[in-house]
């Protein structure tokens, strides 16, 4: 039986805010995040201010090294606090494609083209990709 509740949906962007503000226009973000490296944290910031939205930066994860993934554990509690919302989580490439990799889909880099984003789903049935942006 599948979940009732609406299910969280987190964009993974990894290219520039300024083409990303026209595109995730047509979205209802209603946050946007990062992590700790600084060219992540500066494109978060302009696109958060582009869409007019808030923007946090989040801790690095434990069980992998420093900006080398987005925690499995940072995308369960994105999920868990932003249920039947869109949110839009900004990082490397090298990070989005280990995390792609670690959810069991490392095919997904062909989906990463210049100015692309990554959308995933997760409710109570767990994670779905749904598209690119």
């Amino acid at each position: 039986m599948s979940d009732l509740q609406c299910p969280a949906r987190i964009l993974l962007i990894h290219h520039d805010a300024d083409v990303m503000v026209g595109a995730l226009s047509r979205e209802r973000v209603l946050h946007v995040y990062s992590g700790a490296d600084p060219a992540a944290a500066a494109i978060a910031e302009r696109l958060a201010v582009g869409l007019g939205v808030a923007g946090t930066r989040w801790a690095e994860g434990t069980g992998a090294p420093a900006g080398s993934c987005i925690a499995r554990e940072v995308l369960e509690d994105l999920a868990d606090r932003h249920r039947g919302e869109t949110v839009v989580v900004v990082s490397h490439g090298g990070a989005i494609l280990a995390t792609l990799a670690a959810l069991g889909w490392p095919g997904l880099a062909a989906d990463l083209g210049p100015g692309a984003g990554v959308v995933l789903e997760r409710d109570g049935d767990g994670w779905r990709h749904t598209g690119t942006v």
